[in-house]
């Protein structure tokens, strides 16, 4: 048992914090006054904790990008409940983002493909739809705008799955873990 200097209750050792350099290995505060310190802190301090924050994620960003995806995967729901909120408060980079990726598929569009296999596919996507009540999308197998490599908008290249598996993968090649 330890005494919380802040609240003064006397509590189990696993409601404080490690902290190394004390005599007892453990914080002063309890867990549940340390998160109130610090979150009146960083309220006080909005300005110098952004700055702290901007620095770490500059000087770390294969973490950072880790860290979120982790944290991405196991949250769905509140993931997308993130994006919404953040695409309401953002109409003109959502707008942006739309435009450039519409821009990239134009690119991506050769002549020789063939158009109508091309609405084939999206015509089975919206088929396996309503026929297993699961929603799917058209998936390009080979991203339009990948890091290794770049596929293109034709019928090849196209794939009908379902939007979780889709979004899941992202924009990345379909099977890696990259």
């Amino acid at each position: 048992m330890k005494r919380c200097t802040k609240c003064g209750v006397e509590k189990p050792r696993t409601d404080f914090f490690v902290r190394r350099a004390s005599k007892d290995g453990l914080g002063r505060l309890c867990k549940l006054c340390d998160k109130v310190r610090v979150k009146e802190w960083c309220k006080a301090n909005s300005d110098k904790r952004k700055i702290i924050v901007d620095k770490y994620r500059f000087a770390n960003p294969e973490k950072v990008a880790k860290n979120s995806s982790d944290w991405g995967k196991a949250n769905p729901k509140k993931r997308r409940a993130t994006y919404k909120r953040w695409a309401l408060a953002n109409p003109d980079a959502v707008a942006a983002n739309t435009l450039e990726r519409r821009a990239h598929e134009k690119q991506a569009n050769v002549k020789w493909a063939n158009q109508e296999a091309i609405k084939m596919i999206y015509k089975e996507a919206t088929r396996l739809t309503k026929k297993t009540g699961i929603k799917h999308h058209v998936d390009h197998f080979y991203p339009l705008r990948g890091k290794t490599v770049s596929g293109l908008h034709v019928e090849f290249n196209l794939q009908a799955i379902p939007a979780i598996e889709n979004l899941k993968k992202g924009n990345r090649l379909a099977g890696s873990e990259i």
